[in-house]
């Protein structure tokens, strides 16, 4: 997931996947800074490709489609409401919202946000972040959060594993509770 933020907050041309993110095009190298991020590489068919912690949890079958489904969820808007990148739904329909409707899908998007943090706490919010946003491997985040566990990596990714399926709960739940809002309304 690569943002890129210093230009017009829209997101990069490469197709965002939470299974693997390519990190670089045409059989080139990544740079030295975003190997050092403690991720795990992969070269397929001449391409470097970083392995993502969620991509891990899915093959190992600790998470299913729902809970990667949130999660994904979860990175779009955060990417989209507290970054502030515009919708990469709209852009590639090829219709341009209008300003309104963006700064009302960016509404909605910080609204998830918020009540993903107010369901989750604080933790949930950082771990979910070094997982999604910054996409640091379970060794690296566990170097952070659990400096000197042996056992930190594990852990990590059990507590990664737990918050996951409680985020799928709660878009659930925000999804059922705007269903209501809806047919309350109509």
């Amino acid at each position: 997931m690569n943002i890129d933020c210093k230009a017009n907050m829209m997101p990069v041309d490469v197709p965002v996947s939470l299974v693997t993110a390519p990190v670089v095009l045409g059989g080139e190298r990544a740079p030295k800074e975003r190997l050092g991020k403690g991720q795990e590489i992969r070269i397929k068919d001449e391409v470097q490709q970083v392995v993502t912690g969620l991509a891990t949890l899915a093959k190992g079958g600790d998470i299913d489609q729902a809970q990667s489904s949130a999660a994904e969820r979860w990175y779009r808007d955060y990417v989209m409401g507290v970054v502030g990148a515009r919708d990469p739904e709209a852009r590639r329909s090829g219709k341009a919202p209008d300003i309104h409707a963006s700064m009302l899908a960016r509404t909605a998007a910080i609204g998830r946000c918020r009540a993903v943090r107010q369901g989750l706490g604080l933790c949930g919010e950082i771990r979910l972040k070094l997982l999604l946003v910054d996409e640091l491997s379970f060794s690296a985040i566990a170097a952070k959060l659990l400096p000197g566990d042996v056992n930190g990596r594990k852990k990590v990714a059990a507590q990664v594993s737990f918050l996951l399926e409680q985020l799928a709960e709660l878009y659930a739940e925000l999804d059922r509770q705007r269903t209501r809002g809806a047919k309350a309304s109509s």
